[in-house]
């Protein structure tokens, strides 16, 4: 090869590669052959990131269901059922857990990473594992909802997330949570329309790591169910002429004023019914658990 020319492959202003044309015998390229040149970059760059995306997409997708339970792990004297739903064409950070910790204690976790794509399901997979970790260690949920947003500073540059940590015990009268950015649980009893907790957040994680960070502690009445989401549950764009998100909190709502009555896993499915009855895209991924104690547990 004696001569050669290049043209970049750019998509959305980032270099994805450059291809190049040469020749057997040295020679001077015309401004014709590299104005062609440079067209034909243009739909093997687009190919390209098609390409990528879709290999990116399923990357993020084989991550996210390792690390997200389909089912969370049984727990005696407590009804659990979890669900996620990814966006329309792209998963994002959104996840929910589980922890079973020494001394009978229970974890339930909701976060949301920001972002899409792969990047996010696995800054979610570090957060959930380093979480998990701290956990073990520490019985304050603030404390490590601390240490994670040390741990995401000093490891994860410029990544951001919400997450709320709660832990309760049996006989499940109390629950001690920590916000790091994220929505309130909802609360629904028996007779009583649901209500948000009064969990004052705390700055999200990434944000400022030398932030103090409280618990608080959160009475569980008898025969109520706790639902612990993420934005894109209650959060949309209204549809043209529309007010979509009233309508979508009204359907939420009343579905969330009579779920204490069911079993978890039931409540879990109507709530998600109600929030995408009348979505034809999933604009935010999902995150959603539900928790409440079993008949006779108290």
């Amino acid at each position: 090869m004696h001569s050669l020319l290049g043209a970049p492959l750019v998509h959305d202003g980032r270099l994805l590669g450059v291809v190049h044309v040469g020749s057997l015998h040295r020679r001077e390229f015309t401004d014709a052959e590299v104005v062609t040149l440079v067209r034909a970059a243009e739909p093997i760059a687009h190919t390209l990131a098609s390409n990528s995306s879709i290999a990116e997409n399923a990357l993020a997708t084989a991550l996210q269901r390792t690390l997200i339970p389909e089912t969370p792990p049984r727990v005696a004297g407590l009804e659990l059922a979890g669900r996620y739903v990814p966006a329309d064409g792209k998963l994002g950070g959104d996840w929910y857990d589980v922890l079973v910790l020494p001394d009978q204690r229970v974890g339930l976790v909701i976060g949301d990473v920001a972002g899409h794509g792969l990047e996010a399901a696995v800054v979610m997979g570090r957060l959930r594992s380093a979480l998990r970790a701290y956990a073990l260690e520490h019985a304050d949920p603030a404390v490590v909802l601390g240490l994670l947003d040390t741990k995401l500073h000093a490891f994860e540059e410029a990544a951001m997330a919400t997450v709320l940590y709660a832990v309760t015990e049996p006989p499940f009268t109390e629950v001690r949570m920590s916000s790091a950015g994220h929505l309130a649980p909802l609360l629904a009893a028996h007779g009583d329309r649901a209500l948000e907790l009064a969990v004052e957040p705390d700055p999200p994680l990434g944000v400022d790591p030398s932030v103090g960070r409280r618990t608080h502690r959160v009475v569980w009445p008898s025969r109520s169910a706790l639902c612990l989401f993420t934005d894109g549950l209650v959060e949309r764009r209204p549809p043209p002429g529309g007010e979509g998100v009233d309508q979508l909190d009204g359907g939420v709502r009343r579905v969330l004023d009579t779920f204490a009555y069911e079993p978890a896993d039931v409540a879990c499915a109507r709530v998600l019914d109600a929030a995408l009855s009348d979505l034809s895209v999933v604009q935010d991924d999902i995150a959603l658990l539900v928790a409440r104690p079993s008949h006779g547990a108290r």
